[in-house]
């Protein structure tokens, strides 16, 4: 116990010195991809650059890989590591005036890691049309910013994740890993239908490699479906899934493996407290590590309880989770652990149009361990109109 509370006296300097940089330092649109922002007619630039910096450390935090071992200081994001990097976006828009828009250019990134260093270089192209507020239609690189999930389902974190050592700028080597591989664009198609408010759908598919001897077939898949009673009741329901595959049947060198996620939750938004969410979520994993050997397939389950509320602009929050061998690749790997509970703090400063600054901390008490993560993000996203 004195471990732990002089643990949290050093998270909770550490919590007031990020405030104090926020004068200097500040910014979290870290989904800055792809917006659709421009909704005038006509060709127009856009530059975004994302500057990141982010601090996880698991230390000591037990971890359940596919088959329900545990596994301590094991983590695709590794223990007490430091990420930073920049991501670029340079980007030519042209909009038809009615509902159609296309985009095209590339994506830059340099992520650093302890002494690893990587460079992605991506070229961007999407088509998008969008007759009304109530549906669209995405070919090509996809604006994950609207993908919002939990974050047992799908973690944001994984923006910045540590390459493996074997993967190279164009990929000539197979990976160890795929999840080991930064994923800053997802590119597929996706759609949004809205017609029956207050239901709604929203479902994509994310490929991320082309099925080659050397790269076997790697995609996801994902819809949400929403009932928003928020104006009449105050509640909104929501049904999540999300499926990844690994590995293709045209080259069999090896294991075909499937996962699934599945979520039922509510979140409530009380009059009597403004400005504050409830939610519960109830989730259910199903892994197949091996497609034909049914004695590698784990099931799980969770229950999230969370509670937000934003004080004067700062969106505090605190999350309690019970897992029993729950596992998703794409996850927090935090929501691995069988319990935990969470505080965290994060704000955003809008400085100008163009230019918005932020930060988050998080303490975590996991299976009675003590755990932190702290980020610094500073977006810049402009848009220089041309014809």
């Amino acid at each position: 116990m004195i471990k732990l509370f002089n643990k949290m006296k050093i998270t909770a300097v550490m919590i007031i010195f990020i405030m104090s940089l926020t004068s200097i330092v500040m910014a979290e649109d870290i989904n800055a991809i792809n917006k659709m922002s421009n909704n005038q007619a006509g060709l127009a630039f856009n530059i975004s650059s994302v500057s990141y910096l982010y601090n996880n450390d698991y230390v000591g935090i037990p971890t359940y890989n596919s088959f329900g071992r545990p596994i301590y200081n094991v983590s695709r994001h590794g223990f007490d590591q430091v990420y930073y990097g920049e991501n670029l976006m340079l980007l030519m828009r042209y909009k038809d005036g009615k509902s159609i828009t296309f985009t095209a250019g590339v994506f830059g990134g340099l992520i650093n890691g302890e002494n690893d260093l990587y460079a992605p270089l991506m070229p961007v192209a999407s088509f998008h049309y969008e007759p009304d507020n109530n549906f669209y239609l995405t070919f090509g690189t996809l604006d994950r910013g609207t993908h919002n999930m939990l974050d047992a389902i799908f973690d944001d974190t994984l923006y910045y994740p540590k390459p493996s050592k074997e993967a190279t700028l164009f990929r000539r080597l197979p990976l160890i890993n795929s999840s080991e591989v930064p994923k800053p664009l997802e590119n597929g198609f996706e759609i949004y239908f809205g017609y029956l408010r207050p239901l709604t759908y929203q479902g994509w598919v994310n490929w991320n490699y082309v099925n080659t001897a050397l790269d076997r077939e790697s995609f996801d898949a994902a819809s949400i479906f929403l009932l928003d009673l928020k104006s009449q009741i105050g509640l909104v329901l929501n049904g999540d899934w999300r499926y990844i595959h690994r590995g293709g049947q045209l080259y069999h060198n090896g294991t075909l493996m499937d996962g699934h996620v599945f979520n039922a939750g509510l979140s409530f938004y009380p009059t009597f407290i403004p400005n504050a969410k409830i939610s519960a979520n109830q989730l259910w994993s199903h892994d197949i590590a091996n497609r034909y050997d049914p004695s590698k397939t784990l099931n799980g389950n969770g229950q999230e309880a969370r509670l937000e509320y934003n004080l004067y602009g700062f969106n505090l929050s605190t999350t309690y989770w019970n897992g029993r061998k729950f596992y998703t690749e794409d996850g927090n790997p935090f929501y691995q652990a069988q319990n935990f509970i969470n505080f965290g703090i994060d704000k955003k400063f809008i400085i100008t149009d163009s230019i918005n600054i932020g930060f988050g901390i998080t303490a975590y008490d996991v299976d009675n361990k003590f755990a932190h993560s702290e980020k610094i993000f500073i977006n810049f996203d402009k848009i220089i109109k041309i014809l």
